[in-house]
């Protein structure tokens, strides 16, 4: 069986959608199968044995479609290692961070 990573966002503006596509291409250079998707489009995991979720901050909210895919695959995700990447915008002139948290649901 092919061992395939998803890369999943959701994204307001576009910048973490950017992210997620590097991201994507980084692990792709180093040999892995990986789909990107938006985080509302992912109708199962069932055929990945890795997941990395992308997501905005907004006023101390995750993304409405980040905690959708969350609870929506809640179960699947207890059997994978999932790496959640928040981004958000800094008070430095609207430039972004990247933070990343790799924690089992």
């Amino acid at each position: 069986m092919e061992t395939r990573t998803l890369v999943a966002y959701a994204s307001k503006y576009g910048s973490t959608k950017e992210v997620a596509e590097s991201i994507t291409k980084i692990l792709q250079e180093n040999g892995l199968t990986v789909d990107l998707e938006h985080a509302k489009k992912v109708h199962s995991l069932e055929e990945y044995s890795a997941v990395v979720l992308g997501a905005p901050i907004y006023v101390t909210h995750l993304h409405k479609d980040a905690a959708g895919f969350l609870s929506k695959h809640h179960e699947a995700l207890k059997k994978l290692l999932p790496c959640i990447i928040i981004v958000n915008r800094t008070g430095n002139r609207g430039k972004f961070q990247s933070l990343m948290f790799m924690k089992p649901c």
